[in-house]
């Protein structure tokens, strides 16, 4: 007898999807690279970092938020990773706080990205909801 052979499912559009979400992903970044840290105005060069986009909420956290502008705040290297004063991403808890605290005052729009994200958790993100984000992007750098 001969054995039945095992069909995979693709599901239809996958690697379109997979695409867009990497455009999305570059346009992001090559957007917010290299413009002034919001929190000190310096371009914050350290060796060969730069300025790079901060997720305020975080990526793993939200899909929906991940390609939303005011979800991302322009920090420098200090900021971001290495200040013992203000950095989200510190090994001093001292200094997640200043940054969470930071981030209520001066940036509003990115913290009720963090606020509300719960009530986007489990939302079909589509091939139509990249493209609209694409093209969100693709604007907001000037293609």
């Amino acid at each position: 007898m001969a054995k039945a052979m095992k069909l995979r499912k693709r599901k239809v559009g996958t690697s379109k999807l997979k695409k867009l979400k990497k455009a999305c992903d570059r346009l992001i970044t090559e957007i917010f690279t290299g413009q002034p840290c919001e929190v000190c105005k310096s371009q914050g060069r350290i060796e060969t970092f730069r300025t790079c986009g901060h997720h305020a909420c975080n990526k793993s956290l939200s899909a929906y938020y991940r390609h939303v502008p005011k979800n991302i705040v322009v920090l420098c290297p200090k900021h971001h990773m290495f200040s013992n004063d203000i950095a989200p991403h510190s090994g001093n808890i001292r200094a997640i706080d200043a940054f969470v605290d930071w981030l209520k005052e001066h940036r509003p729009d990115a913290w009720h990205c963090i606020e509300t994200y719960k009530l986007h958790t489990g939302d079909y993100l589509g091939i139509d909801f990249y493209e609209e984000r694409l093209e969100i992007l693709k604007k907001l750098k000037g293609e």
